[in-house]
């Protein structure tokens, strides 16, 4: 059965951000040396968490400009689990920016844990 051809590829509302980096270029109202990001899972019904997350001033499309990146921090970890329902904001970070300029965030998620009982390497042979 062939499915129908939405317009968008990958779907990420049915293939989900498992091994990928979501990033968002968003547009500052004020400036200011430092900063904080608030990560949310407002409408989730289950913790969300997140492996590690930085935040740059943005270079062409979503990509970070160089020797701006910086990994933001909460609570001085670099993994945050954010509840469902709730937010997590991020530990001050050093970067000035300015007003109305465009910053990329990017946040990766943890792995998949391995399967329960898989215990065979590659290569390995069952019986020996």
């Amino acid at each position: 059965m062939r499915r129908r051809f939405d317009g968008f590829s990958p779907d990420w509302s049915r293939e989900g951000f498992r091994r990928r980096s979501p990033r968002q270029a968003v547009r500052l109202t004020a400036g200011g040396g430092k900063l904080r990001v608030r990560l949310s899972n407002a409408y989730g019904t289950s913790p969300v968490r997140v492996a590690g997350a930085t935040v740059a001033r943005t270079a062409a499309g979503a990509a970070g400009e160089p020797g701006s990146i910086r990994r933001l921090t909460f609570a001085g970890a670099l993994q945050a689990a954010i509840p469902a329902r709730g937010h997590r904001v991020s530990d001050a970070s050093e970067l000035a920016v300015g007003a109305w300029e465009t910053l990329t965030g990017a946040s990766a998620r943890p792995p998949a844990p391995a399967a329960a009982g898989r215990t065979r390497r590659r290569g390995a042979r069952a019986g020996r």
